[in-house]
């Protein structure tokens, strides 16, 4: 993977975690009890690593599919 390939990554990462943050308080809302809102973005993370592509996705559609698996 080229450098330029990971800085950008390692961009949308950074912009992933300010997007939850922001979104922390209505995800708290919609999750079931006792599911952490830190453990979905985890996943999501998770998911990111395994296949970079989904790192291309707007924050807002990110926002939306974490708002959707909540």
């Amino acid at each position: 993977m080229s450098t330029a390939v990971q800085e950008f990554q390692n961009k949308r990462r950074g912009t992933l975690r300010s997007l939850f943050a922001q979104q922390k308080p209505e995800l708290m809302k919609l999750l079931p009890k006792g599911m952490d809102p830190e453990r979905l973005f985890r996943m999501a993370l998770t998911e990111c690593a395994k296949n970079g592509d989904l790192l291309e996705c707007t924050p807002e559609s990110w926002a939306l599919a974490i708002q959707t698996c909540a």
